[in-house]
């Protein structure tokens, strides 16, 4: 179907309703006129009929037995010249005018070469002949013609085999003749010959037709009867005009004598002269366009005539001033005539739109009328149209007959479709008939429209079909256009669209319960059938009616926006009547309700301008916001069950999966209730960050409870495993079974074996930070946090107004580090502790957290880290035990600490030394920072907590390294080195050994790496058989990390043997010689290189530490006098001051105040990268000072370095205030 374009409306047809009705008198046309007219035609058809111009009785009229029975004419290889086609044009149409002279005056004779002549003018007949210059193709043409010529008048089959053999043999005559005219005679010789003994041949066969008086013989034919019986087109008018033969008998014979074939030449010779004259009073000059279309009309109009006039014969030479057959408005006699015989027709309920009587009658009529192709073509379609809306023209037809006004205005094909030749009256007419069957079929698929939502809609495409083959590829469509609205088309059309939805709409809503018993699923089942019925429309019309009218679209449009409106009402009066009940609804209802109203959503947003009049998040916000609630309550309820089913095995170590199945079903169900929030898709993104920001703070309780529980498996475990040992009374009676085991060699050194379930659990820890990260750059915590800047999450349901400034009770949490202790009271009968911390809070006497046991020693390191969350001012004691392997443990002093969070600034750590109440003091370092409803800081708690839980299992594996480790690296090793003559020892007892350790004497024999080396054998193997067994349990990542600790323990213990701690008290540690610190070196060296193991470890730049740089600068001061010492320690103070600085956060960028707080733990990415930045710009700068201040303290120069240290202290103290200070001003 072509396009249709929309055209202005309102462009008159200027041109042709001027003339619109010119000579029309279709008023005063009547049946009975219209009878007498065509009356005279039939009785003219049956006097020329052949049968009256030869012998013989009257013969049946079936013309299937019609033909020649001789053999086709060859004339073998002999070619016609190229100028014969045209040498028979010009002859044959001398023939017609009746010019020159002639032997052909039989009237017969003369129709059926008149017929060959006609096609002869056909342009492709004509090219045919041409191209193949076959004489065989021309005469058997011509027999053809002639047959069809005799088959209309009616002869017998013998009688017509005959004639057209003589009238065959007439033609060849005439072909010789036409070709010795033309000077072909010598050149066309055997050619002729040929033509000649073919005519003898027709000749011999027609018998006395081909004698000197054939003609005459055939020329004396039957007498008329005029008896109706015996006209045939006379009798068929009967049904046609309801009149009955006697009637109809009874007009023959009163025009019997009139009706003649004189009366009909003198209309066409009174034609013709009107013709050439201009004076043809039916069609004359201004009827046209253009004086082109006017001059082809006359020419084809006068060469009918003259055609016809010559198929008479030239019998009279009669003039007259008046037409007898030519009635006096030919255009609406005809029209009437045409509707006569299409009505017939239809009744008759006949296959064809018109029968072969009605055909006969209306070209005999037409042609004695002078009425042409156009006229009869614009005739037809204003009869079909008129019949069409009286509902006579069954639809079906419509094709058929535009099918057939296309052949009658192409002359049956001889010529092209061109309207623009017509009469103005005619083309005004047709296009007129165009648009009346637009408009009929319109109102069709208007109908049609009226069924769309039925289970078998009447099929639109036949009516669509009829419009793009019938009317809007037709070459009038636009003039049809200039006077339709095709857009007033459209919108009717989309009117009726629009009011079948609506009503579809009416019924929809009707099944809704309008009481009490409203329930969620019938809003939700009338949801299912709008967007059903909108899918299954859109399924049958998935293009634009005419392109312009969407009816998928317009009914879509037409039951969204009612149900946009009415779904707003359903809704409240469905919670009034809940609420009038004290019913809560179900959240799985609310839910369900809340999608299937967000899919009508967007199917309006997709079909309709502006937003959805429903506020959909504003209406569910609050039933969301309470399961959100109650799920983040329930997260800490998934820790218990998961732990409790773990059987702590690798979920797959074929595959490398070295986790439990703990935290991959606690993440399993975080998951799931974090993914509740993102399938509602809901359209509100500040609901959705509140909603993520309460799920994460129960995700963050749960987090860290799968922490503590998991972290306290792993200790328990670890603690059951000593117990399974040989108990000492103290560490020193241990670690001394063991130094007999492998300083004898009596038995292999035994490495710690750790369980591969403890190693799991450390896993787990690792791969629960793993998956916490996941979900936060799944939910991307920080657009998350930008999402609610500004606005108050406290605002009541569905509503978002900015923060206010209202007060309200605030949570801070502290962060409290248990770093050292100093001069612990002795507990032990060696004259050391085993000490450890405990905190407690006064108010609720729970406890906070516990340290590790230090073994032997009165100034221990703890450098642990405890939270506790209050709400304002709160106490907490702080207790040093000493452990007890055998009975109670020992008080080894205890202070006091207040948490008052008005002392405190956000993210500013303070140091504070608490005096123990017996002896020493403890040195705790205290952060607070403020607790928020922030979805980052969420995040940032839980993956500190589980940092802070993987570093302390660390610690706690490691601790398991560290005696030996300390034992191997011990200045008795080098001792050992040093003063090999000692021997062995016979008996391991105190005494015994204290005095081969006492032993001083020194080897002067030089110790090579070798030797040094191999005097910590023992070590390398007993660290290379632990880190085998923790390879097989842990990840590579969790077993560098521990390598990594360990090494630190290394770097600790080989920094102690050159360094004491930094204190201002006098120790009994000495300066190592120079023979001693070779041996330190060596071994940090060859530990190194250990560690390393070709890149299987730790990297070298995780090797190379601050720590290990620090240790490298330690021969830089050693041998330096101690008045160098305080010379260049002066010289750093002012390095001293800025670490001091650092410490304290003053002057510094955020990123370093807040690289250890919550908000800086938020996810690993902000993690990695503050580590990398701070580890670039080498903020944190070797401690020089605190080197020389430790070796001055070994060489007695205590009120220096005590000078030194209070110095620091006060600096320490004023830097903090100033930093709270400062902190206030903002």
């Amino acid at each position: 179907m072509s396009a249709i374009r929309r055209k202005p409306v309102g462009d008159p047809l200027t041109t042709t309703r001027r003339h619109s009705r010119v000579k029309s008198g279709i008023s005063r046309v009547t049946e009975k006129s219209l009878f007498d007219q065509v009356l005279k035609v039939c009785v003219l058809s049956y006097r020329c009929e052949p049968r009256f111009r030869g012998g013989g009785k009257r013969q049946s009229r079936d013309l299937a037995s019609l033909g020649v029975s001789d053999p086709t004419p060859s004339f073998g290889d002999q070619k016609l010249p190229k100028e014969a086609p045209k040498l028979l044009q010009q002859k044959l149409n001398k023939l017609a005018l009746n010019q020159g002279s002639s032997d052909i005056t039989d009237p017969l004779v003369r129709r059926c070469f008149l017929a060959f002549y006609a096609l002869l003018l056909d342009p492709d007949f004509s090219r045919r002949i041409k191209e193949n210059r076959r004489a065989e193709d021309v005469v058997m043409f011509f027999i053809s013609s002639s047959t069809k010529e005799l088959a209309k008048s009616g002869s017998q089959p013998a009688e017509t085999k005959r004639l057209v053999n003589y009238f065959t043999a007439t033609f060849v005559k005439f072909l010789i003749a036409t070709l010795r005219e033309a000077g072909f005679e010598s050149s066309c010789a055997s050619l002729i010959r040929q033509l000649q003994s073919y005519e003898s041949k027709l000749v011999n066969d027609t018998g006395n037709l081909g004698e000197s008086n054939g003609s005459a013989s055939y020329s004396a034919g039957l007498t008329p009867t005029f008896d109706v019986a015996d006209i045939h087109l006379a009798k068929s008018l009967g049904p046609y005009f309801l009149m009955s033969d006697s009637l109809i008998q009874k007009g023959v014979s009163e025009i019997k004598d009139t009706a003649t074939e004189q009366a009909a030449e003198a209309d066409l010779r009174l034609a013709l002269d009107q013709l050439k004259q201009d004076r043809f009073p039916y069609y004359q000059r201004q009827y046209f366009g253009s004086d082109d279309a006017y001059q082809d009309y006359k020419n084809r109009a006068i060469e009918a005539v003259q055609t016809q006039l010559a198929g008479y014969g030239a019998q009279s030479s009669t003039q007259s001033t008046t037409y007898y057959y030519i009635p006096e408005d030919p255009r609406a006699y005809g029209r009437l005539l045409v509707k006569i015989c299409l009505s017939h027709d239809l009744k008759s309920k006949s296959d064809t739109l018109l029968s072969k009587n009605s055909i006969a009658i209306l070209t005999e009529c037409f042609n004695l009328w002078q009425i042409p192709s156009s006229t009869r073509a614009a005739l037809v379609m204003d009869v079909c149209q008129e019949l069409l809306k009286l509902k006579e023209l069954p639809i079906s037809l419509i094709e058929d007959s535009v099918s057939f006004i296309s052949h009658v205005g192409r002359e049956n094909g001889k010529r092209e479709w061109d309207t623009s030749l017509w009469p103005v009256c005619d083309r005004e007419v047709y296009v007129l008939g165009l648009k009346e069957v637009l408009v009929f079929v319109i109102d069709l698929i208007s109908g049609c429209i009226k069924s769309i939502y039925e289970q078998k809609p009447p099929s639109i495409g036949p009516y669509l079909q009829i419009l793009g083959e019938c009317v809007f590829c037709s070459s009038e469509w636009d003039r049809v256009e200039m006077i339709v609205d095709m857009p007033k088309v459209f919108d009717n059309l989309s009117l009726v669209v629009k009011s079948v939805a609506e009503h579809k709409y009416d019924e929809f809503i009707d099944a809704i319960p309008r009481d009490h018993t409203l329930d969620p699923l019938h809003i939700i089942e009338l949801a299912d059938r709008i967007i059903s019925s909108a899918e299954r429309l859109q399924k049958r019309y998935k293009r634009p009616l005419l392109e312009h009218v969407p009816i998928a679209l317009i009914a879509a449009k037409t039951h969204f926006s009612l149900f946009s409106v009415d779904s707003q009402s359903m809704f409240t009066h469905l919670m009034s009547h809940m609420t009038a009940r004290h019913e809560e609804p179900s959240y799985d209802d609310m839910t369900l309700l809340y999608k299937k109203l967000c899919e009508i959503r967007e199917l309006y947003v997709q079909v309709l301008p502006g937003k959805f009049p429903f506020d959909l998040e504003a209406a569910f916000v609050k039933y969301i916001r309470r399961h959100v609630e109650q799920s983040a309550t329930l997260a800490t309820s998934w820790v218990d069950p998961a732990i409790d089913a773990d059987k702590w095995e690798p979920m797959d170590e074929g595959e490398g999966i070295m986790y439990s199945s703990s935290v991959a079903d606690m993440f399993t169900s975080l998951g799931t209730a974090l993914a509740i929030i993102s399938e509602l898709h809901w359209d509100n993104p500040v609901h959705v960050a509140q909603f993520y920001t309460t799920l994460m703070n129960g995700v963050s309780v749960a987090v860290c409870k799968y922490a503590s529980r998991v972290f306290q498996l792993f200790s328990e475990e670890l603690e059951l495993e000593d117990d399974k040992k040989v108990k000492y009374k103290s560490r020193q009676e241990k670690w001394m079974a063991m130094a007999k085991n492998a300083m004898a060699g009596s038995a292999p050194l035994t490495p710690y074996q750790f369980k591969k379930t403890t190693c799991i659990k450390l896993n787990d820890i690792e791969t629960a930070q793993a998956k916490l990260d996941e979900i936060e750059a799944q939910l991307d915590s920080e657009k998350l946090a930008k999402v609610l800047e500004g606005v108050n999450t406290n605002a009541g349901p569905g509503k978002i107004v900015t923060k206010d400034t209202t007060n309200k009770k605030r949570a801070y949490l502290f962060t409290i580090r248990i770093v050292q202790a100093e001069n612990l009271k002795a507990c032990d009968m060696n004259g050391l502790s085993d000490p450890y911390v405990t905190l407690v809070d006064q108010a609720t006497r729970k406890q906070i957290g516990k340290t590790r046991t230090i073994f032997e020693e009165l100034n221990p390191v703890w450098d642990e880290t405890f939270e506790i969350a209050t709400g304002g001012p709160s106490w907490l004691t702080a207790t040093v035990w000493d452990e007890d392997s055998l009975g109670s443990h020992d008080l080894c002093g205890r202070a006091f600490l207040r948490l008052d969070p008005a002392a405190f600034g956000d993210f500013i750590a303070q140091d504070y030394w608490l005096d123990l109440d017996t002896q020493g003091k403890l040195l705790v370092n205290i952060t607070m920072e403020s607790e928020r409803d922030d979805v980052r800081f969420y995040f940032g708690k839980a993956l500190r907590t589980l940092v802070r839980c993987e570093n302390d299992m660390i610690k706690v594996m490691v601790d398991k390294l560290t005696a030996f480790i300390q034992y191997s690296l011990s200045r008795e090793t080098m001792k050992s080195l040093i003063s090999p003559g000692r021997g062995k020892l016979k008996e391991f007892n105190m005494e015994s050994v204290s005095s081969w350790l006492s032993s001083t004497s020194i080897s002067n024999v030089p110790l090579t790496p070798t030797m040094i080396e191999d005097a910590i054998t023992p070590l390398f193997d007993y660290l290379n058989e632990s880190f085998a067994t923790l390879a097989v349990g842990l990840t590579d990542e969790i077993r560098l990390k521990v390598m990594s600790r360990t090494w630190r323990v290394v770097l600790t213990t080989l920094t102690s043997l050159l360094l004491p701690r930094l204190s201002y008290k006098r120790t009994s540690k000495t300066q190592l010689s120079a023979k001693e610190v070779d041996i330190v070196f060596t071994w940090l060296s060859s530990l190194r290189d250990f560690f390393h193991h070709d890149g299987a470890g730790p990297s070298l730049e995780v090797l190379h530490s601050q720590q290990y740089q620090e240790l490298m600068r330690v021969p830089v001061y050693y041998d330096l006098s101690n008045e160098e010492l305080k010379d260049e320690c002066e010289k750093l103070s002012s390095s001293t001051f800025k670490a001091l600085q650092d410490k304290t956060y003053v002057g510094l960028p955020e990123l370093i105040k807040r690289k250890n707080t919550v908000m800086a733990h938020r996810n690993r990415t902000v993690m990695r990268k503050q580590k990398e930045r701070i580890r670039n710009a080498k903020r944190e700068a070797p401690q020089n000072e605190d080197i020389i201040l430790c070796i001055l303290r070994m060489r007695g120069e205590l009120d220096f370095v005590a000078r030194r240290i209070k110095q620091k202290e006060r600096l320490q103290q004023t830097l903090a205030t100033e930093s709270l200070v400062a902190k206030g001003r903002k």
